[in-house]
């Protein structure tokens, strides 16, 4: 085998390959003798049968066989003579294969760059240990505990924690014309719409009306307004403010009488080893998250521009063809974000962990998948359950694998970082780290 490898960019590369005559003949017998001893043909013992009838009656079957073991065993040498780390189904084109000359295909490739993981001991990463106290207790049971909201009709002013349900028309040639879909529920505290009607929403009132102008975006799924400056009349239908089902003493005795306990001392106690299950993945979320942070901010891995554009081309596709088979809104923030920042940041979080999987052979077995549902299911009863449909297992099966690789990649790249131990009280994790 003869092979040169041309670098498109540092991610995308060409493989060609030529594989002498003399090689295929050899592959070629290999092949038909294989073939003979598993066929049957009348008038042939088996493993008698001549080689020229093999060859003619199985043609096709002997090419496809040699191409492929061809291909993808040479294919595994290069990958080791050049230390790639694949990252796509590599692209396969035959330039020339027949039986009188030598045969040559090429192999397109995308291939992670390597990098040197020692950068990583400059990045101080904080890892936080969560403590319970008595006032964290009371915190979690008044405001996480207590989380069933109904809703009451507010005639006020709007407010942050409120649900609003607003329409609006778009102006054309200075008459307003409703949209098919106009009509959009949201609450104040969740950032879902533009940031410019969001925050004239805010001090309002049920039947208020207003104008917003907006500059949509060129590429907006929304093709009739790529690119141009549009005015919507707002109108508020509906406000409703939030109104807690349980008082403080309510849900204490609430608590009691599940737990089947007469103390406000035993409650707590019971809360707070409740609370230890779930402290690790609070601890592990904000460790994750600041270590996604400092990758991108590190620039550690540098995307080309080709790269960039066709994962960007397949992204727009897929979120303009949501956009019209789920009916999208045209004031809904998702479709203004910047979608190049974002997406690169995803790639590049995707590319480091596949490089750090590729380098340390990462790997999880299926006895840490069992051994993961069984820690599950003694603290979620229903987690066994769900399992146990058929349609959801391999779904279920798959995230838990996805999940277990995650932890692993963060556990290896602990011990590079600077780590600094940070305590932390709940009540604090809860506000600022948005659990």
């Amino acid at each position: 085998m003869k092979f040169i490898l041309k670098n498109k960019n540092n991610f995308e590369k060409e493989i060609n390959i030529t594989i002498p005559l003399k090689n295929i003949q050899e592959l070629k017998k290999k092949e038909i003798i294989k073939i003979r001893k598993t066929t049957n043909i009348n008038g042939f013992r088996k493993n008698k049968i001549p080689i020229h009838i093999i060859e003619n009656k199985y043609h096709e079957k002997i090419k496809k066989n040699i191409i492929k073991n061809i291909i993808y065993d040479n294919l595994k040498k290069i990958i080791k003579i050049e230390k790639l780390n694949i990252i796509n189904e590599p692209k396969i084109i035959i330039h020339q294969y027949n039986n009188n000359s030598d045969f040559i295909y090429s192999i397109f490739i995308q291939s992670i760059p390597d990098i040197d993981l020692n950068i990583l001991k400059k990045i101080n990463i904080k890892k936080i240990k969560i403590i319970i106290n008595d006032l964290d207790i009371e915190y979690y049971i008044h405001h996480v505990i207590n989380h069933e909201i109904s809703w009451k009709k507010n005639i006020n002013q709007i407010q942050k924690n409120d649900k609003v349900i607003i329409n609006y028309n778009i102006k054309k040639k200075n008459i307003f014309h409703q949209l098919k879909n106009n009509k959009i529920t949201l609450l104040m505290n969740q950032n879902k719409i533009l940031p410019q009607i969001q925050q004239q929403l805010l001090n309002k009132k049920s039947g208020d009306t207003f104008l917003v102008e907006i500059n949509v975006p060129i590429k907006h799924p929304d093709i009739k307004y790529q690119g141009k400056k549009i005015i919507l009349k707002i109108h508020i239908n509906k406000v409703l403010s939030p109104k807690k089902i349980y008082s403080k003493k309510k849900i204490i005795k609430h608590l009691q009488n599940i737990f089947n306990i007469n103390h406000f001392s035993d409650l707590k106690i019971i809360i707070k080893n409740q609370l230890k299950k779930e402290i690790d993945n609070l601890e592990y979320k904000y460790l994750k998250n600041q270590i996604i942070k400092k990758i991108i901010k590190s620039k550690i891995i540098k995307i080309p521009k080709e790269f960039l554009y066709k994962k960007l081309k397949k992204i727009e596709k897929k979120i303009n063809k949501e956009y019209i088979q789920n009916k999208g809104n045209i004031i809904e923030l998702k479709y203004y974000n910047n979608l190049k920042k974002n997406i690169l940041k995803e790639i590049q979080i995707d590319l480091f962990m596949q490089l750090i999987i590729k380098k340390n052979k990462i790997n999880v077995t299926k006895e840490e998948i069992k051994n993961y549902i069984k820690n599950t299911s003694q603290i979620n009863e229903n987690f066994i359950k769900e399992i146990q449909i058929q349609k959801n297992k391999n779904h279920i099966y798959n995230n838990l694998y996805n999940i277990i690789l995650e932890k692993k990649i963060i556990n290896y790249l602990l011990n590079l970082f600077f780590i600094q131990n940070k305590t932390y009280n709940l009540k604090k994790v809860i506000k600022n780290f948005n659990q």
